[in-house]
Formats: C-alpha cells, sequence, structure tokens
C-alpha cells in the first residue's frame, strides 16, 4: 500500500491553471519558476505537468491563477453511449469514497450535446452506476463543498475531464474580511504589482486604496507570503488519496521562505467607509506593521521626487459612478505631473476614453480584464521638469 502511495505522490500528471485574459505570459513564468514541467500557454490557461505535491504547491503559492486543474482523461467518442461508457470505466474510487460527494461542472459546443445539464446528467449517471455495481451504494451528489467536484468538457466528439483541485477561486485568499462596492480581484492587484515593477526597496503609494487589496498583495510578494496561507480549504482536501503529511511538508517549507523585512507601503483613501474596510482586511493579514493606512486625498500630497511607485486603481464610472470622468482622469494626470515627479505610476481601468484624457505619455500599456470589465495598465515615469536623464529612474 505504501509503494502505491509513493507511485501517486511522484506521478507526472497533466495540469492546468486558469486566470484572466492578459495574464497567462506571466502565470507561465511563475509556473516554471515553481518547477512546473512542459509549460505551454493558452487562452486564460496555462497547461503544464506535475506530481501530487506540485497540486499543493501550485495551489499555495500561485499568486496570479483562478483555479488548478488535473486532468485524469481526454478521449474521442462516436456517440452518446461512448461518452458514458468511458466515464464509467475510470476508477473514480480513486479520488471518490463511496459515502463522499462529488458535484459536476459540464460545458459543452453544442454540436453533439445541445444541452450542459444533459452532459453533467450523463457523467453523473455513469459515476453512480458504477459505484453501485463495485459498491451497491454511490455516494451523494451536492452542489457546495463536495469533496471531489469534476469538470466536463466536450468539444465536437472530444471530452476531457478535470478534477478542480482548488475549490473555491485562488482569487479568494481569505483574508478579505470585507469588501468595497467595486472590489479589485486579488490576482489582478498581484499582476498589477508585478507588472510595475516594483520592490521593497522603494516606496509604494497605493492612494485610491479601496479596500487595500494593492498593499496587501503587495506586502503579501515581498514578504514572500504564499497567497494560499490564509485559506482554509482545498478542493484537494477532499480527495480520497489526499496525503495530509505531504501537504504538511509542503506547507511549512513554503512558509519557512516568509522574510520579515521593512517596507514602505502607504495605503490611503478619501472616504473613510474605504478605510475602516481597508483596516480590517491588514489586520486579517496580519500586516499593521508593514502597511501604514491615512485618511489622504491622492489630489492634495506631494511626493518629494525620490523614486517611488504610485499603484492607481480609479474608479470606472462603471460600477462607481463618477461625475466628469473625463475630467476626473484630466485632473489625476495634471496632478501626477505637478505633485509626483521621481514616481513610477500605474493606473489600472476600465474606462479606456477616460484614460486617454490622463495627458502623460506612458511608457507601458497592457490589455487586461477586471472581471468581465476590459481594462488597461497604463504605466507612467514622472520625471522633474523634462524627461532629460531617464537613467534617473533607474535607481
Amino acid at each position: 500500500m505504501e509503494n502505491s502511495a509513493q507511485q501517486i505522490e511522484f506521478t507526472q500528471f497533466e495540469l492546468s491553471a486558469s486566470t484572466y485574459a492578459g495574464l497567462e505570459e506571466l502565470l507561465a513564468d511563475e509556473l516554471r519558476n515553481l518547477g512546473a514541467a512542459d509549460v505551454k500557454v493558452r487562452t486564460r490557461l496555462v497547461s503544464f505537468k506535475g506530481d501530487l505535491g506540485f497540486i499543493y504547491k501550485c495551489n499555495l503559492q500561485l499568486r496570479l491563477a483562478l483555479r488548478v486543474y488535473h486532468q485524469i482523461r481526454r478521449f474521442q467518442f462516436k456517440e452518446k453511449k461512448d461518452l458514458y461508457e468511458q466515464v464509467k470505466q475510470l476508477q473514480w474510487e480513486q479520488w471518490l469514497d463511496v459515502s463522499g460527494s462529488f458535484f459536476i461542472h459540464a460545458n459543452s459546443d453544442g454540436m453533439m450535446f445541445n444541452n450542459s445539464m444533459y452532459v453533467s446528467q450523463l457523467v453523473k449517471d455513469a459515476i453512480a452506476d458504477r459505484f453501485r455495481e463495485k459498491f451497491n451504494k454511490r455516494p451523494d451528489l451536492k452542489k457546495e463543498h463536495a469533496d471531489v467536484t469534476i469538470n466536463v468538457h466536450v468539444h465536437r466528439d472530444y471530452c476531457t475531464i478535470n478534477l478542480d483541485t482548488s475549490g473555491e477561486s485562488l482569487h479568494k485568499r481569505g483574508y478579505r474580511v470585507e469588501q468595497v462596492e467595486a472590489p479589485m480581484s486579488e490576482v489582478l492587484a498581484a499582476s498589477m504589482v508585478q507588472m510595475s515593477g516594483w520592490t521593497h526597496h522603494f516606496p509604494l503609494y497605493d492612494y485610491m486604496c479601496g479596500s487595500a487589496t494593492i498593499s496587501i498583495e503587495a506586502a503579501l510578494i515581498a514578504l514572500r507570503i504564499p497567497p494560499g496561507f490564509f485559506r482554509k480549504r482545498f478542493a484537494f482536501k477532499g480527495w480520497k488519496n489526499y496525503d495530509a503529511a505531504l501537504f504538511t511538508k509542503i506547507a511549512e517549507s513554503v512558509s519557512g521562505r516568509i522574510q520579515d523585512i521593512p517596507l514602505k507601503i502607504h495605503a490611503a483613501d478619501i472616504s473613510r467607509r474605504n478605510l475602516a474596510i481597508a483596516k480590517e482586511n491588514i489586520k486579517e493579514a496580519g500586516l499593521e506593521d508593514f502597511i501604514k493606512l491615512e485618511h489622504k486625498d491622492f489630489f492634495e500630497q506631494k511626493h518629494d521626487g525620490s523614486k517611488a511607485f504610485l499603484l492607481l486603481n480609479p474608479p470606472y464610472d462603471e460600477r462607481l459612478p463618477v461625475n466628469d470622468v473625463i475630467g476626473f482622469y484630466k485632473s489625476i494626470g495634471d496632478c501626477m505631473k505637478k505633485n509626483y515627479s521621481g514616481c513610477e505610476a500605474y493606473i489600472i481601468t476600465g474606462n479606456l476614453d477616460a484614460a486617454k484624457h490622463v495627458g502623460l505619455r506612458p511608457h507601458m500599456r497592457r490589455d487586461l480584464f477586471n472581471g468581465p470589465i476590459p481594462s488597461k495598465l497604463i504605466g507612467f515615469r514622472l520625471y522633474q521638469g523634462s524627461k532629460k536623464n531617464p537613467d534617473s529612474m533607474n535607481g
């Protein structure tokens, strides 16, 4: 039995990690740095190979992934009965206990199946029938917190079956106690910090901080705190072959890399309600000593000219209305030019028209999505007076 467990532990599986459009290459780099093999970039997805321990490691450490999937089978079928039989032949008892629970997410392109619900029902019947024949009993179907969540994708005459290893989306780190009206995804905030090039050697100003997601993600990156550190549940913990000792070993190894270094992260907002929410989230993340939270107006601050990073997530006039959004973005540009020389400034916005009125020449543009909203991350180098000495920003 021990040899069998070791064989599962070190078997290389077909895996994939989903993310937002525009972050695929960054996620691929993150996976390579973790030690993933055979990394391939796809649309909103990166495929790779790794063993059971690597599944655990990815869920704990990936900052830019939404979910990690374990592909257990991909096959071609000629008719509906073939799909049922192929699913039934899979050794579901390897992952799912007969007294456990499972749930199925299915989608179909409509070529052979018009209804994804039908695909889901067919797969459910195949799994239930296998258990009945082997154990005279079947696991329960359960929508919330099932032990095993199965993703089925049918494209033409191919079926791909994945196990969801994560459960809730990995952007839900576990530190967010409360949220503002238009919260920023933790994954998007982490990507913004990474793409800005900020390091702990320089001050970071998050001056429209909302619930402080950018500041918290920046601190987690700098302190090497794994994004999964706060989560209490991952889907793989419900699997029959979950190796608790292996997970503990990996979690302790990852936690052992956390560093305690001084940070100059300043989070501020004009809204006292936002600050109250930010304070709770920072406290839940245990970062009160690393993030300075202040009631300040971005437009009334003046930087001293030294190198620093200004990261802004201004209202888009999408979920949070803004009076005269064009004038608002123009004021942001005027203020950055006048008051924040010496900074590298990065703005993420879903109002692409208003962004044109910032009035400064960007050195970087990246297409992203904030949830369903097409967005851009735009970077500016703010020089004092003119752009005569660009090398002065290289610190």
